[in-house]
């Protein structure tokens, strides 16, 4: 698989890399939508809309339509449903954030920065580890430190407007 499994080891152990006919994009992005979505240990009815949203919107991208994405959810959620441990879960996220700036192009890279942001204020709860996620997507993609404040100027001003 390209030498991935050497770079990636625990997303490779686990099968977050192994989605067959599917490349590396879709299981990788569908993994970081999974983990922000259950942060909080529950998928809401507004994360679930706009998962279906952006599945809609970024099949193409990624390399599958929006049917497959809900197959690699229910596929990644079967991995989670065998035991993995916090830390295995903190290395598999690491890993995934790494891959992404490593090995997604410019144009996927805004698009996961914009998966990440919609879905972490989607249910209009914004928690410390959807915030760390969408930090380190964002960081790993963008190596100038002022897209990163944009992102998360908008990000503020998204949370605001809800509140208002």
């Amino acid at each position: 698989m390209l030498g991935l499994e050497k770079k990636y080891p625990m997303l490779h152990q686990k099968g977050i890399l192994g989605a067959a006919n599917m490349g590396i994009f879709a299981p990788i992005t569908v993994f970081l939508m999974d983990r922000m979505i259950i942060t909080d240990d529950e998928a809401t009815k507004e994360e679930t809309e706009m998962f279906k949203r952006l599945s809609s919107q970024y099949g193409e991208l990624f390399g599958f339509g929006k049917s497959n994405f809900m197959a690699e959810l229910m596929r990644i959620g079967s991995i989670y449903d065998k035991f993995i441990s916090f830390s295995e879960d903190a290395r598999m996220i690491w890993e995934a954030v790494e891959l992404v700036g490593n090995e997604y192009n410019q144009e996927q890279k805004r698009g996961i920065v914009d998966i990440l942001e919609r879905l972490a204020t989607s249910d209009d709860y914004l928690d410390n580890k959807e915030m760390s996620i969408l930090y380190a997507v964002s960081m790993s993609c963008y190596n100038d430190i002022d897209a990163v404040n944009t992102i998360f100027n908008r990000l503020y001003e998204r949370i605001i407007k809800n509140y208002d």
